[in-house]
């Protein structure tokens, strides 16, 4: 065993700590470390996220700062240098952290979802007050293409201006019925993907410059979304019909067709040629590996 850094003792080196309240034992442990950070930056002035409850947002009226708690790490960004430095020094007072490891902070930020929440890495660009932003996504499924138990598989991408931002493609939870449903219930999957960033965005107070749009190259999914009469062979998709209708009744989205050839989450979905997957590859801004 060894002191922990940060914590060595250069008169005792060969002591070690002794534990007098578990920490990691408890289960109420991860919600009370949770409890007392919050309310501290609450205390200092930070606002909670609506959409994203480890995102803290903080305002001078001049700079925004954003704080990113994961369960082990502490993120802070923002474009003010010497009130990051301050910040800092307020987080290492109150929660003695001699050693500032579990605190990262960046001058420039690139927003990225993913399953835990919010990413934020460092960037060439910032976003700031008075930015604005442009969410668009593509949806699409394989109807029935899973050979076991002929599951679809769905996907979607997100694009924050020009930069795909989140993806994802899985196997859907329930038989689709016919085609549409599939691709149906990809874009749902794909619509509420979108509405959680354009509410997370706004929370970053980065308005939205247009109601953002969604690809999908299935006519027939297309035109459900719009039309408000119900047809016998769609009956049993009400939910997602309900959920994707009443965001386009609201504006709140628009979604547009876009042929097979140009929609880019068919490379989540399905097996192509080669030619056709670099083409979508470059579409998507992934470069090669370099040992390609």
């Amino acid at each position: 065993m060894k002191q922990p850094p940060g914590f060595v003792d250069s008169s005792l080196p060969s002591h070690v700590c002794r534990l007098h309240k578990s920490l990691y034992g408890l289960k109420q442990a991860p919600r009370a470390w949770y409890t007392r950070l919050s309310d501290f930056l609450l205390s200092i002035g930070f606002q909670a996220s609506k959409v994203d409850t480890s995102l803290f947002i903080l305002s001078d009226g001049t700079n925004i700062f954003y704080l990113l708690v994961y369960v082990d790490d502490i993120l802070l960004t923002g474009s003010n240098s010497a009130m990051l430095h301050h910040l800092i020094q307020l987080l290492s007072s109150e929660f003695k952290l001699r050693d500032l490891g579990a605190v990262h902070y960046f001058l420039g930020i690139e927003v990225q979802s993913t399953g835990m929440g919010l990413m934020l890495r460092q960037h060439k660009y910032i976003i700031t007050r008075g930015s604005s932003f442009a969410l668009h996504g593509f949806t699409d499924a394989d109807w029935a293409g899973s050979i076991d138990d002929r599951k679809s598989t769905g996907g979607y991408l997100v694009f924050f201006g020009q930069t795909p931002i989140s993806w994802k493609s899985g196997k859907q939870r329930t038989v689709a019925r016919s085609s549409i449903e599939a691709e149906y219930k990809a874009l749902a999957d794909g619509t509420a993907e979108v509405i959680w960033l354009q509410y997370l965005l706004t929370d970053l107070q980065v308005p939205s410059v247009s109601a953002p749009t969604i690809w999908c190259d299935n006519l027939g999914a297309t035109y459900l979304s719009a039309n408000p009469i119900f047809h016998a062979r769609t009956k049993h998709v009400k939910v997602d019909y309900h959920f994707i209708h009443d965001r386009v009744a609201k504006k709140e989205i628009q979604i547009r067709f876009v042929p097979s050839w140009d929609q880019l989450a068919y490379v989540f979905t399905k097996p192509l040629p080669v030619a056709s997957f670099t083409a979508f590859r470059f579409k998507l801004r992934v470069d090669p590996s370099p040992s390609a």
